[in-house]
């Protein structure tokens, strides 16, 4: 219903084969970008957190990725995030 959705996921979504069909499902969408937040993303949490904007009002082929802890960006093709061989 809405025209973004945002999600906070455990970075190891876009590489565990426990995620296949989750990751099958986001392939599908509209993803815009993604923030990764490396282990800074919650104060106490060891664990390597991303963000993921999702557009539902449009399409597109490229995600605007950024490192939170490396202050890097760059775009990427989508296909190649949501290859069904899991590249990391």
């Amino acid at each position: 219903m809405a025209n973004y959705t945002i999600m906070v996921s455990p970075k190891y979504l876009l590489s565990s084969p426990s995620y296949k069909q989750f990751r099958l499902f986001l392939g599908n969408k509209n993803i815009t970008d993604i923030i990764d937040f490396g282990e800074r993303g919650f104060n106490g949490v060891k664990i390597e957190t991303i963000v993921i904007k999702i557009n539902n009002t449009h399409t597109n082929k490229k995600i605007h990725i950024f490192s939170v802890p490396k202050q890097k960006e760059l775009i990427q093709d989508k296909k190649y995030i949501f290859d069904k061989s899991l590249p990391y």
